[in-house]
């Protein structure tokens, strides 16, 4: 069977780790996940939450931890990883429909094996990631902005029914 990269990309988008717990409260929510044994010490956990930050115009912000820890592992599972990041924000967005959702991305970041630095990478990601994604979820990128400290703002917004 003949794949072009189009679906081969979608493939590798397509592979969430598994839920174990759902928390949904009226002014945050937290999605867990995991890729192994949850009693399994070496198994991969990620944590995706949401708070409510702004009452008056629905503004939620998103952030996810990998392992406890926001810094990249080095570990790989890169496509695994954002494929459960976008399967927490769909679960999200199904169930709040919020008007706004923001996240930040490090323009560069500590490897947490290495020390080493990488520059970009995730800014690049972020942006690819809305042009596919956003739309699917009824999202549009509304802006994104400089908060300095080499850190960079997303807002999602939206798309008006």
């Amino acid at each position: 069977m003949h794949h072009d990269f189009r679906s081969y990309l979608t493939e590798l988008y397509d592979k969430p780790f598994r839920v174990v717990k759902k928390v949904e409260a009226p002014d945050h929510a937290a999605y867990h996940y995991t890729d192994g044994d949850e009693a399994d010490p070496k198994a991969d956990y990620l944590v995706i939450n949401f708070g409510y930050i702004q009452p008056q115009d629905e503004g939620w912000d998103m952030d996810f931890t990998r392992g406890g820890s926001t810094a990249l592992t080095g570990e790989g599972k890169a496509t695994q990883v954002f494929a459960t990041v976008m399967d927490g924000f769909k679960r999200f967005v199904k169930r709040y429909a919020p008007k706004t959702v923001s996240f930040t991305a490090a323009k560069s970041e500590v490897n947490a094996k290495t020390y080493s630095y990488s520059s970009g990478s995730r800014v690049k990601l972020y942006n690819s990631l809305i042009k596919r994604y956003a739309a699917q979820a009824g999202y549009r990128l509304e802006s994104t902005k400089s908060l300095g400290m080499g850190r960079e703002l997303f807002v999602l917004e939206r798309i008006a029914q």
